[in-house]
């Protein structure tokens, strides 16, 4: 890519605001050399019916700097004082956001949002309220020779009845991404059963994942997006998840401490909050009816070590997503020889290449197949591959075409219908 060299470096910081907001958003074009945005936000927002306004980035280097960071990926919510955002709470569209770093792009307890329908927290009784609107999430772009990510979420979400965003990023040098987000989810709310969640599209030199989910799901009748990482050379996961699913229960939220704001303009101006989907509440329950969406993986070699797994799953009438797998060297799932700290987390299905129907009511979905082709697959230290059910859907298919296979040390490979029973793991 082509320098801006004659263009200087642009700063935002201190709860510094560019933010465009109404019935037509504007647009938002920034040209420079480096863009700095620290404990700053750069928002396009549709309050009502009319034109989209999008947010257009070139730069050489892109740094997204936050500063005090409120709970964390892995819990309820998480609040970031650093974002570049699209949103509509309304019948209209969000903007795009497209960026184009000639460089290099950072984020560091900072956020990329695009979201469509407005989420309101009732903080009293911890539930989300959803407003039926049906303006759509934008698309988030990012373009660029080098990505980190650090306590960052890139996510896009469905909270009414418009569409999903897309999220495709385009590095063609290496991808480095620590405890980090990124996520396409639908939230409950409607009867829509069009494709509501948006799609994940990374493609990379090499790409690191360390205490990383990857993840799409869908918590309605709506179908769920797919996964997509093409990788030329390796893909290590350590300690993370790439996982799409179908799941029963919509998130709620909840903090003593500080509550998140809404996406209202009666929001406080320096803070945005991104709900986690990770951890579900089991309060009021919905059914979900929606297909989860597929995985698809190319790369030389994949390795997953560390309590890692790749994932499809369905706890509702809807059924779960395939996973393709081609790696032209090697796939390797290789997890703790510690057996204490192995059986705890065993039961949760954590480990390894999995596709499961987890519901145990008659009606549940049918588990995805699994689909792998490797000239070396390598699993050791009760690595899986697995398919199972444990209600009334079918278990899926496992796919293998392997020169060498090597299992070691109470590795797995099975597919099994375990009706209502409690899955034994051995």
């Amino acid at each position: 890519m082509a320098s801006f060299k004659q263009f200087g470096n642009l700063s935002l910081t201190a709860h510094a605001t560019v933010t465009t907001t109404g019935k037509s958003a504007g647009e938002i074009y920034i040209r420079g050399g480096q863009l700095l945005l620290k404990q700053a936000k750069v928002n396009a927002n549709t309050l009502e019916n009319g034109n989209d306004g999008k947010i257009d980035i070139i730069v050489n280097r892109l740094n997204l700097i936050g500063g005090a960071q409120i709970g964390n990926i892995y819990q309820d919510y998480v609040v970031f004082d650093t974002v570049i955002s699209s949103a509509t709470i309304s019948d209209g569209n969000a903007g795009d956001i497209r960026i184009k770093a000639t460089e290099s792009v950072t984020l560091t307890k900072a956020a990329i949002f695009a979201n469509s329908g407005e989420l309101d927290l009732e903080m009293n009784e911890g539930n989300a309220s959803l407003t039926h609107t049906q303006g759509d999430a934008g698309l988030i772009l990012i373009e660029t020779e080098q990505l980190t990510l650090d306590n960052a979420v890139i996510e896009s979400d469905a909270f009414s009845i418009g569409q999903g965003g897309d999220i495709i990023l385009k590095v063609t040098g290496n991808t480095t991404l620590s405890d980090s987000h990124i996520g396409v989810n639908a939230f409950d709310g409607t009867d829509v059963t069009a494709d509501r969640v948006g799609t994940i599209l990374l493609e990379t030199r090499q790409l690191d994942l360390t205490n990383v989910i990857i993840s799409s799901s869908t918590f309605g009748s709506g179908t769920g997006g797919n996964i997509t990482l093409k990788v030329d050379g390796p893909i290590t996961l350590s300690q993370g998840a790439i996982y799409v699913n179908a799941k029963n229960h919509a998130p709620q939220f909840h903090d003593d401490n500080a509550a998140p704001p809404s996406n209202k303009q009666t929001a406080p101006s320096h803070d945005q909050t991104s709900p986690s989907t990770d951890k579900p509440s089991n309060d009021n329950p919905t059914q979900s009816s929606g297909d989860a969406g597929t995985i698809l993986i190319q790369a030389r070699e994949l390795t997953l070590t560390d309590r890692s797994n790749i994932s499809s799953s369905t706890d509702g009438t809807g059924n779960g997503g395939h996973i393709y797998i081609n790696a032209t060297e090697s796939v390797i799932v290789q997890n703790p020889a510690d057996s204490a700290q192995t059986q705890g987390v065993r039961s949760q299905g954590r480990y390894g290449i999995e596709a499961v129907s987890i519901g145990k009511q008659a009606d549940s979905g049918d588990a995805g197949d699994i689909w792998l082709e490797t000239p070396q697959l390598i699993l050791t230290d009760r690595g899986d591959l697995n398919t199972s059910s444990l209600g009334g859907g079918d278990a899926g298919n496992i796919h293998l075409t392997v020169t060498e296979l090597y299992m070691s040390n109470h590795a797995k490979i099975a597919s099994s219908n375990l009706g209502n029973f409690v899955r034994q793991w051995h």
